[in-house]
């Protein structure tokens, strides 16, 4: 259970999904990247800006001030190593469980997760 400034004693709350909000919103290009992600992060950047309507893109980054510091991440880098290890990408995820396989619970599910081709608001198709 992480820490914050908002949950100081931690959550009981499970943690609330932006990008499966924003696909359920009608978003045209929803996707998650981690700041060890760089390449991935800047290519679905470009990805969002080019896509017409809605684009969601979720940067995870360190926080070595506060939130690094409440969980015990002693330098920036500890944390970006986490996202390297927990990080997994959708098309795994959706493999794994197409087999029935348990899918870890800190899993960060990485990529793209969704691509739409939906008119934008106020266009005419």
């Amino acid at each position: 259970m992480a820490l914050s400034t908002t949950t100081p004693y931690g959550s009981a709350e499970p943690a609330f999904d932006l990008c499966e909000l924003a696909i359920a919103a009608g978003a045209n290009y929803v996707s998650r990247w981690t700041s060890y992600h760089v390449k991935e992060l800047t290519r679905a950047i470009l990805a969002g800006l080019r896509t017409p309507g809605l684009s969601f893109i979720e940067a995870m980054v360190q926080c070595p001030t506060n939130f690094g510091r409440r969980n015990r991440y002693r330098q920036p880098l500890d944390q970006v190593e986490y996202f390297k290890a927990h990080g997994m990408l959708v098309e795994k995820v959706r493999r794994m469980q197409e087999e029935g396989r348990e899918i870890p619970p800190d899993t960060i599910v990485l990529g793209e997760l969704a691509r739409r081709n939906r008119p934008a608001m106020g266009v005419k198709p």
